[in-house]
């Protein structure tokens, strides 16, 4: 009878702990995380995406996996939630960001399904936030990755920008160039008979410094046509050289307003482009999230166990007694 009194008084022990210390909920909400490298999206620019070359594929992914975890935390997305929790029920009025952040915990390995959970005293309580900042962090982070493939595309553009500008910039210096070389040679060719036939090699040091510039535009394509035969006389390719000329002129003019347009362009795009890197929050867009299962809470600790535990505590300490007590009637030599 004795050791059942130690039994029951540990288990009593151990109920009233598990009524005066009761135990926390831990709610998970699961959500699917996917990342394809590998993966093109519909826009012909984005095909670049398909086919890159990692140095090392799984570093990529553990920056990503790593980089999400932290976004997931952010202190924004932790006030959405608390903003959302605080408009569902009054109860969360009085918590911090702080308080809240400090329920929070993310289970993860790689990509694939994570486990977002929220601890509380309150299953329904646990349950509410673990909601409500699932629902943020998916929202935020798939904003963010449109944002990614935002940036990805505008950096594409800011490269064929750049490109074009510096295409522009060589065709006019390009076209400067020719254009110094034909004047000399109208020069020096006027002042020579006009009814001669051109030399083999003045011959081709004019069709060099015509075709030198010669792009495929239909202006070009014709003045190459009406280019005068072999026979022809001087005359004939001085007057030539000068519709030559004509079309230099009206060509670099041209070129200086593209390079003007392009310049003026580029800030705009380098806004664009730092406005949606800062909203990506250096997320890959090829990173997929999204709901995927919800588990009611669960207590932490179970109260039947904390009884267990605490009656066998009861039977340990009365064999304890019992060794002293035995110990003490020994009598002494």
């Amino acid at each position: 009878p004795l050791i059942l009194l130690f039994v029951v008084a540990g288990s009593l022990a151990g109920a009233a702990l598990a009524y005066l210390l009761p135990a926390d909920y831990r709610s998970v909400q699961q959500v699917y995380v996917g990342l394809n490298p590998y993966r093109s999206m519909s826009d012909a620019n984005f095909l670049a995406l398909a086919r890159p070359k990692y140095s090392n594929i799984d570093d990529y992914k553990n920056w990503q996996m790593t980089q999400l975890e932290t976004v997931i935390f952010l202190d924004a997305i932790i006030d959405e939630t608390l903003v959302k929790l605080q408009s569902l029920d009054p109860y969360w009025q009085s918590y911090t960001k702080e308080q809240l952040k400090d329920m929070l915990d993310a289970d993860w390995r790689s990509a694939g399904v994570w486990s977002l959970a929220a601890i509380h005293r309150q299953p329904l309580r646990a349950e509410q936030s673990a909601r409500a900042w699932r629902e943020t962090a998916v929202s935020v982070v798939n904003q963010a990755v449109l944002a990614a493939h935002d940036t990805f595309l505008i950096d594409q553009e800011l490269q064929s920008n750049a490109d074009a500008i510096l295409a522009a910039k060589m065709r006019r210096e390009l076209l400067d160039e020719a254009r110094t070389g034909l004047a000399n040679w109208t020069n020096s060719a006027s002042a020579l008979p006009q009814n001669e036939r051109l030399t083999r090699g003045e011959s081709w040091h004019v069709n060099s410094l015509v075709t030198y510039p010669a792009a495929y535009t239909p202006a070009w394509t014709r003045l190459l046509d009406e280019q005068p035969p072999q026979t022809a006389p001087r005359q004939a390719y001085l007057e030539w050289i000068e519709r030559v000329l004509f079309q230099i002129d009206e060509e670099i003019p041209r070129l200086a307003l593209e390079v003007s347009r392009l310049e003026a362009k580029r800030p705009e795009l380098q806004g664009k482009y730092t406005q949606a890197a800062e909203k990506s929050m250096s997320l890959s867009p090829n990173l997929t999230l999204e709901g995927f299962d919800e588990l009611p809470a669960e207590a932490m600790r179970s109260s039947g166990l904390l009884i267990l535990i605490c009656a066998i505590c009861g039977l340990l300490f009365w064999l304890v007694l019992q060794l002293v007590l035995i110990t003490r009637k020994q009598p002494r030599p």
